[in-house]
């Protein structure tokens, strides 16, 4: 009865050492994923935000069909491909509604050979000031299609200012679209491509009045289009 009482009672120490060290265990993972919960950021979704970005883009114009025949031979014209640079800024809301200030350099687009019997300058440096608002949806992944409408302020800024005179700096509509990751990981750091076009009127005149073109003032429709890469830091 000795031995079979002191087994029972050795078994019995041993569960129970076993059941202590189990419940050990389990507390020891309960408060690590306790602490790692903790230490995992919420996503941010509403905040101002600065950023920057890098495209390329081009610049295409239809001649005013009001003008003779003759005088727009050149009825659709598209410029070389050159690098765009943008900076912008903005405060997004909720997980939905933006709305951004945007700055862009377009460079030098230059027409090349394209233009034939016609007064328009070959060569243009093109900037735009816009608002617009982004509208789009924020996943739990980081992950926001967008699009983008607004107006911008542009100045074309024509190579040959001598034989045409703009009337006025035209204002152009902007539309857009993209895409932006931001995971939460990185900490209001995110990653941006979109697609935008300006789509703009300009009104010309010839100074002095010149025999190439029958009509002396004439108005064409615009469109700056771009692709653009870029990242921006929310605060």
């Amino acid at each position: 009865m000795n031995k079979f009482t002191t087994a029972l009672s050795v078994l019995a120490i041993g569960v129970a050492s076993s059941s202590a060290q189990a419940t050990k265990t389990s507390a020891a993972a309960q408060d690590q994923s306790f602490n790692q919960a903790k230490n995992v950021q919420p996503q941010q979704v509403s905040g101002f935000y600065l950023g920057a970005a890098i495209g390329t883009n081009r610049l295409t114009q239809i001649r005013d069909t009001d003008l003779p025949a003759i005088d727009r031979i050149d009825r659709s014209i598209s410029s070389s491909t050159k690098t765009s640079f943008e900076l912008f800024g903005g405060y997004q809301f909720n997980r939905i509604i933006a709305v951004e200030l945007a700055y862009a350099d377009f460079g030098k687009l230059n027409y090349g050979n394209e233009l034939q019997f016609t007064t328009l300058p070959n060569e243009y440096s093109p900037s735009a000031f816009t608002t617009q608002a982004n509208i789009g949806y924020t996943f739990t992944s980081g992950l926001r299609p967008f699009a983008l409408i607004g107006l911008s302020m542009l100045d074309l800024n024509p190579g040959d200012k001598s034989s045409n005179e703009q009337k006025k700096e035209p204002t152009a509509l902007r539309t857009g679209a993209g895409i932006e990751y931001a995971p939460a990981a990185l900490h209001g750091l995110s990653f941006i491509a979109s697609y935008s076009n300006d789509w703009y009127k300009i009104d010309y005149k010839q100074v002095p009045p010149r025999t190439i073109l029958s009509s002396n003032s004439y108005s064409d429709l615009g469109m700056l289009r771009r692709f653009n890469i870029g990242a921006s830091y929310k605060f």
